[in-house]
């Protein structure tokens, strides 16, 4: 009986945890975030799964959406896939599939010698996140001035508006990474 018990109330804990993730925070953290040496509070406690598909990863949909119309629309663009270097790898290539992605994660695993601007420099589009990565200047300082902007949109991501900006690049470099995730780096 007490056996039975402990699983009811383990699971019915584990259906609260789920609501309370569902509906108001990824980061239920028990403990106050400055005890634990987190100065400015946890990352994402501001925002639920649901906020999260709903503000996040539409700006992420639109981007892509964005930058794929506007690589398809360019008169005599490269015949490869586009360049896009983002700081979401995991949600942006959901929207744009053709897209050769570059993040740093991603980048790391390459065993490549890990340079943003040499990145930012070889990819086509680039996408950043305003204000929380930094401003726009910068997020792109070093770069050459001809940058297009082809998508911007602005939602609540976190506890405050940010901005999803992706950015055309007309004169990337060649791009020093393998196509391959698993692939030499070349010179």
């Amino acid at each position: 009986m007490a056996a039975r018990l402990l699983l009811v109330g383990l699971l019915a804990a584990q259906i609260c945890l789920g609501l309370l993730i569902y509906h108001e925070t990824l980061n239920p953290a028990p403990v106050d975030p400055r005890f634990l040496g987190f100065p400015h509070g946890f990352e994402y406690a501001d925002e639920s799964a649901k906020s999260y598909a709903d503000n996040f990863c539409l700006a992420m949909k639109q981007n892509a959406e964005d930058a794929r119309l506007h690589w398809n629309a360019l008169p005599g663009r490269p015949d490869r896939p586009p360049r896009v270097l983002t700081y979401a790898g995991g949600v942006f290539p959901y929207f744009f599939r053709d897209a050769y992605i570059i993040e740093a994660l991603i980048s790391y695993r390459h065993n490549c010698e890990f340079e943003v601007k040499k990145l930012q420099m070889a990819s086509d589009y680039l996408q950043i996140l305003v204000p929380r990565h930094g401003s726009v200047e910068n997020q792109l300082s070093g770069l050459p001035t001809d940058l297009e902007q082809v998508s911007s949109h602005e939602v609540p991501f976190d506890g405050s508006l940010q901005k999803f900006i992706v950015y055309y690049n007309p004169h990337p470099i060649e791009n020093y990474l393998p196509h391959d995730i698993d692939g030499g780096c070349r010179e």
